[in-house]
């Protein structure tokens, strides 16, 4: 599972590239506030089958991952974690767009298994 915070653009192709994902703001794009007009856009998405995930000055929604069941994601801190892994290059992004939290370029994935018995 990846974080999804990186330190450059990856240019890979992610939900926005191939059509099924929007980031957009509310009101002047000051921070998010999990309010009725908030809870009506994140119904509008799990009617239609999408998902919304809230970013500290935006939201992002995409279509086609669920259709029996609805998560939310909150990634208001998102920011506050990347500056503290990646220092200033966080301070002068736009900070109204999910470009630099998309898809990471993997350099290296090791599987293993671990099983953990119980009883």
């Amino acid at each position: 599972m990846s974080l999804g915070i990186q330190d450059k653009r990856s240019n890979l192709h992610d939900l926005h590239t191939i059509g099924i994902a929007m980031d957009f703001i509310i009101d002047d794009g000051s921070q998010i506030k999990i309010d009725e007009n908030t809870k009506k856009i994140i119904k509008m998405f799990e009617n239609q089958g999408g998902t919304i995930v809230i970013y500290e000055k935006f939201l992002h929604g995409h279509y086609g991952q669920r259709k029996d069941y609805h998560y939310l994601i909150d990634k208001t801190q998102y920011t506050k974690l990347a500056i503290k892994l990646f220092g200033n290059t966080y301070d002068n992004y736009p900070d109204k767009e999910c470009t630099m939290y998309d898809t990471p370029i993997l350099e290296n994935v090791n599987f293993i298994e671990i099983i953990i018995n119980f009883l």
